[in-house]
């Protein structure tokens, strides 16, 4: 996601109504258009080198996605990371997350 409105609204279409509020609310609140997209810079080159180590089911329509990247200090400190998806609709989206 960039700078755009259209790319942040595509990117926060992969995410649930409570997840898209959470980080409208923390990520993206008070920002400019170019801190975003300072923030969308740093949060790429952070995912660009990531491995889902592990694929934890918990239903039908959720699971886990445990993640391993280098660290970052943009993106993830520790280098670890848990997402959480949901289906809705029949389409996975992320529904929050743990480091």
């Amino acid at each position: 996601w960039g700078a755009s409105t259209g790319d942040v609204a595509k990117f926060l279409a992969g995410f649930t109504t409570e997840e898209r509020e959470r980080f409208r609310n923390t990520v993206l609140a008070g920002k400019s258009p170019d801190e975003i997209r300072q923030r969308a810079i740093a949060l790429a080159e952070t995912t660009a080198g990531y491995t889902i180590t592990e694929r934890e089911t918990v239903s039908d329509d959720e699971g886990h996605l445990h993640i391993s990247a280098p660290p970052s200090a943009a993106g993830m400190p520790s280098g670890q990371t848990v997402i959480y998806m949901k289906r809705i609709d029949g389409e996975w989206k992320r529904s929050g997350g743990r480091d």
